[in-house]
């Protein structure tokens, strides 16, 4: 039986790529590999694309469980062990930023090296040819010094908010919608997600924020460290704000990587601390969400800036003062002071009973608020 999917990163083969005969060198993933009738049962293309296709959507549960079966009908087949290797270790082949190529990429840190997992030694032991070894091998060395990477970047790189949103605006084919000088146009949901940075950093100066269009954050994702940075970030946040203003933004790939990989690491920590994800829009409710962030997560609803000032501040105070000092600016240094009269502090008064808000530190934060409005 023929096949005609490159048995690395799933991509469907073409006559352009042959060089020699049965060979081809896949020229997303660079792997070389023979598509010829091996003379023994193997997966079908179409049974190979489904398992591609739920590693891509990071359900590697759903992966798991198809190559389990697979394997039963196939247990010769050395690319169903592949693939269960890297399921089993949450790491898929995907695009790189600004680039077609496909890299292998962790989702998540297990506690051993991919190349120690027994699939992994069952892929390289019933390797159709050395050349396909070869290729199975380099790719469990770049997942394991990946691995290794990206722990010493955990330790280096700390940080208590992570901020996720779509940034530019896209077309159908999902290439940048440009304005007349020819530069991407930010979605709106980038504009807010920059109000919230500020906000943060002005109310919280010693607060660590990690938002990627931030100058800091791309000063140390120069390079190739832009995986590793954000894997860091992901992975110590203890807060996690995924603004979006639609359902699509929501599942655009780049952000549902995020939201995706901050889950499996509240998964992996569970027990060792409390960390949260919270939506924050202005145009959704919890039905327009995915059916993994319905449950347990919070929303602040930003068309509301009185309250989901507050409530953000709580959530910081609760989440990131438990683990380390984060010192917020004063009253007095937040704002001037300024005399109320009756009239104002009786507005103020009706303003916190409709929000049920009764503490002094939300009068404090109302207080903020209409002196901020009163002199912008």
């Amino acid at each position: 039986m023929k096949t005609n999917c490159c048995p690395i990163c799933g991509t469907v083969v073409t006559e352009s790529w042959k060089i020699d005969g049965p060979r081809h060198v896949c020229p997303y993933c660079s792997a070389m590999s023979y598509f010829e009738d091996p003379g023994e049962p193997k997966a079908t293309d179409a049974e190979l694309r489904e398992i591609y296709s739920a590693l891509e959507n990071l359900d590697f549960q759903k992966a798991l469980e198809t190559l389990s079966s697979l394997k039963e009908y196939f247990p010769d087949d050395s690319r169903l062990y592949f693939l269960s290797a890297l399921a089993k270790h949450r790491a898929c082949y995907t695009k790189g930023a600004g680039s077609n190529k496909r890299i292998p990429t962790l989702n998540d840190l297990s506690d051993l090296d991919i190349s120690l997992d027994e699939d992994a030694k069952q892929s390289l032991s019933k390797a159709e040819s050395p050349m396909v070894a070869e290729n199975y091998r380099e790719c469990f060395h770049y997942l394991d010094e990946k691995r290794h990477e990206i722990i010493k970047a955990k330790d280096e790189y700390s940080y208590d908010v992570f901020l996720s949103v779509k940034v530019r605006q896209v077309d159908a084919s999902g290439n940048d919608v440009l304005d007349s000088g020819g530069n991407p146009i930010q979605t709106h949901d980038c504009t807010l997600a920059f109000e919230l940075y500020r906000f943060l950093r002005d109310k919280f100066p010693d607060l660590r924020v990690f938002f990627s269009e931030s100058s800091e954050a791309k000063v140390l994702m120069a390079g190739n460290r832009y995986e590793n940075i954000i894997y860091a970030a992901l992975h110590s946040a203890k807060l996690f704000l995924l603004i979006a203003e639609s359902g699509e933004n929501i599942r655009w790939r780049w952000v549902r990587n995020e939201w995706k990989r901050y889950l499996f690491s509240l998964e992996h920590d569970r027990g060792k601390g409390d960390r949260r994800l919270v939506v924050v829009t202005s145009k959704l409710n919890e039905r327009d969400l995915p059916l993994e962030l319905q449950d347990n997560n919070q929303f602040i609803d930003a068309s509301d800036h009185f309250n989901s000032a507050n409530v953000l501040e709580g959530l910081v105070r609760d989440l990131c003062y438990k683990t380390r000092r984060i010192k917020a600016k004063t009253f007095d240094e937040a704002v001037p002071q300024v005399t109320l009269s009756p009239q104002m502090e009786k507005a103020i008064t009706k303003q916190l009973k409709r929000y049920g808000a009764v503490a002094s530190k939300s009068l404090q934060a109302a207080l903020e608020r209409i002196e901020v409005d009163l002199n912008p």
